[in-house]
């Protein structure tokens, strides 16, 4: 039987998996210990071989006569050394176990630097995302697949349909993002994208200070919701899919698809 939530769904949030420590005290505690194994190409090495996607920085490297592109969340600063995409790019081929990457893009114009990797190295499973409205665009035009984005203060305009999101029509799919302390990616939220045609890739509650003051039990009470949701739309969106950005991943394939804490 076919997984309800596939291991290439699960994006490691900064390619860190803190599964093994989850449940031992609380969330945001964990996550601040381990600021250290963000974006490195140890901790990419390993959420590749697990078949695991991961989510990274993007920004313009300009240090070299032959422009490329760093991995770093933060403005790179002098002495620190960033890893490279192609370096990424490199163990992501290696590995060969296809999770999908969420590319983070921090710094404006990288189409043309991004698009001659991605086609070198043949990678089909991603998609960057938080680019500014006129790089998601041209992101599209370029033939780079981009994802929009709906949470609070992005919110999707069902009055005009052409209009929803920032370039709505030309995105493959949309982040999901739940800054605030009350869930509302429902059920109807998701389908509502799965009906146009878009995927969905929803940050996880961790990822958020509103979910990190217990031992998980505000972000269980939120992904058993998503777990009943995608239940509910498979049978009806067999093409669709739902991914989970998030710092749990092992956790998270367990309570997919094992009922882990249901």
């Amino acid at each position: 039987m076919a997984k309800l939530m596939p291991t290439d769904w699960l994006i490691a949030h900064r390619c860190v998996d803190l599964s093994a420590d989850f449940g031992t005290e609380k969330v945001g505690d964990i996550i601040d210990r381990a600021v250290s194994l963000e974006n490195t190409l140890d901790s990419m090495k390993a959420r590749f071989h697990d078949g695991f996607g991961i989510e990274t920085d993007l920004r313009g490297d300009c240090r070299t006569d032959e422009a490329g592109i760093l991995i770093s969340h933060d403005l790179p600063v002098k002495g620190k050394d960033c890893p490279t995409l192609a370096e990424v790019f490199k163990l992501y081929q290696a590995a060969a176990t296809g999770g999908c990457l969420a590319l983070n893009i921090k710094d404006a114009g990288l189409q043309g630097r991004l698009k001659p990797l991605l086609d070198s190295f043949v990678i089909k499973n991603y998609f960057t995302f938080d680019g500014a409205a006129p790089d998601v665009l041209v992101d599209g035009k370029s033939g780079i697949t981009a994802f929009g984005r709906e949470s609070e203060i992005e919110p999707f305009n069902a009055a005009h349909p052409t209009q929803v999101l920032s370039n709505y029509q030309t995105v493959k799919g949309v982040w999901l993002d739940n800054f605030e302390s009350v869930p509302w990616i429902t059920k109807e939220i998701i389908e509502r994208q799965f009906k146009n045609g878009k995927d969905v890739a929803i940050v996880s509650p961790e990822l958020h200070p509103w979910a990190r003051g217990d031992a998980g039990e505000t972000m269980l009470r939120v992904w058993t919701q998503y777990r009943n949701a995608l239940t509910d739309l498979r049978s009806t969106y067999p093409d669709r899919r739902m991914m989970l950005c998030t710092k749990l991943s092992t956790f998270a394939v367990k309570f997919f698809n094992e009922g882990a804490l249901a």
